[in-house]
Protein backbone atom coordinates (compact mmCIF):
# COMPACT_ATOMS: atom_id res chain seq x y z
CA UNK A 1 0.00 0.00 0.00
CA UNK A 2 1.02 3.43 -1.01
CA UNK A 3 1.97 5.98 1.76
CA UNK A 4 0.19 9.15 1.66
CA UNK A 5 1.45 12.05 1.48
CA UNK A 6 0.12 14.14 4.57
CA UNK A 7 3.00 17.19 5.15
CA UNK A 8 1.06 20.40 5.84
CA UNK A 9 3.92 21.74 3.66
CA UNK A 10 2.63 19.99 0.16
CA UNK A 11 -0.70 22.83 0.44
CA UNK A 12 1.51 25.64 0.06
CA UNK A 13 3.43 23.98 -2.93
CA UNK A 14 1.98 25.80 -5.33
CA UNK A 15 1.85 29.29 -4.14
CA UNK A 16 3.94 31.62 -6.08
CA UNK A 17 6.69 33.12 -3.83
CA UNK A 18 6.40 37.19 -4.12
CA UNK A 19 9.96 37.82 -2.49
CA UNK A 20 12.98 38.48 -4.13
CA UNK A 21 15.23 35.82 -4.79
CA UNK A 22 18.00 37.13 -2.87
CA UNK A 23 16.54 37.72 0.63
CA UNK A 24 14.94 34.24 0.92
CA UNK A 25 16.52 32.10 3.64
CA UNK A 26 13.32 29.64 3.94
CA UNK A 27 11.27 28.08 1.80
CA UNK A 28 7.60 29.87 1.57
CA UNK A 29 5.91 26.63 2.27
CA UNK A 30 7.61 25.97 5.33
CA UNK A 31 7.37 29.68 6.39
CA UNK A 32 3.57 29.38 5.91
CA UNK A 33 3.63 25.61 7.78
CA UNK A 34 4.98 26.90 10.46
CA UNK A 35 2.86 30.01 11.09
CA UNK A 36 -0.18 28.08 10.94
CA UNK A 37 1.00 25.28 13.25
CA UNK A 38 2.20 28.11 15.99
CA UNK A 39 -1.25 29.72 16.11
CA UNK A 40 -2.88 26.40 16.27
CA UNK A 41 -0.61 26.10 19.01
CA UNK A 42 -1.95 29.48 20.63
CA UNK A 43 0.72 31.76 19.17
CA UNK A 44 -1.24 35.43 18.78
CA UNK A 45 1.64 37.33 17.33
CA UNK A 46 4.78 37.17 14.91
CA UNK A 47 6.88 37.04 17.89
CA UNK A 48 5.22 33.90 19.57
CA UNK A 49 5.28 32.66 15.88
CA UNK A 50 9.19 33.28 15.52
CA UNK A 51 9.53 31.92 19.23
CA UNK A 52 7.79 28.79 18.16
CA UNK A 53 9.83 28.33 14.77
CA UNK A 54 13.14 28.75 16.54
CA UNK A 55 11.96 26.50 19.50
CA UNK A 56 12.36 23.41 16.65
CA UNK A 57 16.08 23.74 15.96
Amino acid sequence: MPRQDVSIARYFADLPDPRVDRTKKHLLGDILAIALCAVVCGADSWEEVEAFGESGE
